[in-house]
């Protein structure tokens, strides 16, 4: 089920939202209901190395 939060300011842990991410660079992706390995992502810190988040692409 999506709900929409009609602005939700921030997600908590373990929350699910939907976000557009725009990027400097074009990405080779695809529809995860398509491919697992190359429609899913993470964000990595680049300070730390430490995992933000992962995610799913819907295309």
């Amino acid at each position: 089920m999506v709900q929409d939060l009609g602005g939700a300011a921030g997600l908590t842990a373990n929350d699910l939202g939907r976000i557009t991410l725009r990027t400097a660079e074009p990405l080779a992706v695809d529809d995860y209901a398509v491919s697992r390995r190359t429609g899913a992502f993470l964000v990595i810190d680049p300070a730390d190395g430490a995992t933000l988040t992962a995610g799913m692409v819907e295309l």
